[in-house]
């Protein structure tokens, strides 16, 4: 992908070029996470895209399992063996 230098703009506003938003299908009114880097860096990544990658991380999961009752049995149990 190519390098662009933007100016930040009034209100730190910045402005994506058109090449960017195309590539990555970024719509008017998206919404985007911003995340400040250790080494000074920005990174953007849209909204959908972390939600997609985050429903993957639990695509394995049983939806009808509740994960507060099973923590509550672990704990109970636990307790039994101290």
């Amino acid at each position: 992908m190519p390098v662009h230098v933007i100016p930040v703009g009034e209100r730190g506003r910045i402005m994506l070029p058109a090449r960017i938003r195309e590539e990555l299908n970024i719509r008017e009114g998206d919404r985007l996470i911003v995340e400040a880097a250790a080494d000074g860096s920005i990174r953007l990544v849209p909204l959908r895209q972390a939600v997609q990658a985050a429903k993957g991380m639990f695509a394995d999961m049983e939806p009808d399992r509740s994960w507060a009752e099973e923590i509550i049995g672990q704990r109970s149990e636990d307790a039994e063996h101290e």
